[in-house]
């Protein structure tokens, strides 16, 4: 099993690629590629796709076959009509308050998937960017680690140099030693944490298993922020995509209710029917 296995971490990390991204290209990646986004994206073309199924009762349909059959005495079809050569039936609905209601529903759900997705994608960008600067910091203390590991190295050399010599007790080195371990020890937990942001940023683009997601080195102008106004809360909470998607699930389920009370008022539909009828019929 542990053959196996390292087989497999050898196999992956021989596909396994570089990138060097700057965080404008690593949120743009995530916003085509990244897996949440792409079932959102699914969740709001299906809920389109409902509400054209849920439509269809309320159209126009015409139906043209033949109901040609041989029949002795009264002549009469399953359905009550006359076995004809050529048949044709158009339904339209008139009045039927449910399937309004239902209707009225599945656009309302189309809105908030739709609502659904735009958060989605907000969610995605803000978590990449998270990631990425995260993962930029532990790039840049991992460095710092190394440089306090070699700077520690030489001098645990230059103490044991002098214990050697007799200038300095044999506790120094032993000090050193431990000094530089524990310099190892911090660079050690800074490149585990490093590796797996990078493994978590690769997943939250979308990209392979494996592949490795390096910061390109850009320069930020960091403004601070100005103090948010009422006008600009109140503006923030009315174009908040969560909060209307909330608004429109809220409605769908008014909707839903009002439906089912409707199913007990009568349905009205328009049919026209025309037979063309055989002389043995």
């Amino acid at each position: 099993m542990r053959t196996l296995t390292l087989v497999f971490t050898i196999a992956l990390s021989a596909w396994a690629e570089q990138k060097t991204l700057t965080l404008k290209q690593a949120v743009d990646l995530a916003l085509q590629q990244n897996p949440d986004l792409h079932l959102s994206r699914l969740d709001e073309q299906k809920a389109g796709l409902e509400v054209t199924a849920v439509k269809e009762p309320l159209l126009p349909r015409v139906v043209v076959g033949s109901g040609l059959a041989y029949s002795s005495g009264m002549p009469m079809s399953i359905d009550g009509a006359s076995p004809s050569v050529v048949q044709a039936k158009a339904v339209r609905n008139i009045w039927n308050p449910q399937q309004g209601y239902q209707v009225a529903q599945a656009r309302e759900s189309a809105r908030a998937a739709t609502l659904a997705t735009a958060g989605m994608r907000e969610e995605v960008a803000l978590r990449v960017a998270t990631i990425f600067l995260d993962l930029e910091k532990a790039g840049k203390s991992l460095d710092s680690a190394r440089r306090q590991v070699e700077h520690l190295r030489r001098a645990e050399a230059a103490v044991r140099l002098r214990v050697d010599e007799g200038r300095e007790l044999p506790i120094e080195g032993k000090r050193a030693a431990l000094a530089v371990a524990r310099a190892r020890n911090r660079a050690g937990a800074a490149e585990s944490q490093r590796s797996d942001l990078s493994r978590s940023l690769a997943a939250a683009l979308g990209l392979s298993p494996g592949d490795e997601v390096v910061p390109a080195a850009a320069e930020r102008n960091i403004q601070a922020p100005e103090a948010p106004t009422p006008e600009a809360i109140e503006a923030v909470l009315k174009d908040d995509p969560e909060i209307r998607r909330l608004e429109s699930d809220l409605a769908a389920k008014n909707f839903e209710v009002r439906g089912i009370r409707a199913a007990r008022l009568p349905k009205v539909d328009l049919v026209a029917q025309y037979g063309l009828l055989a002389k043995f019929n």
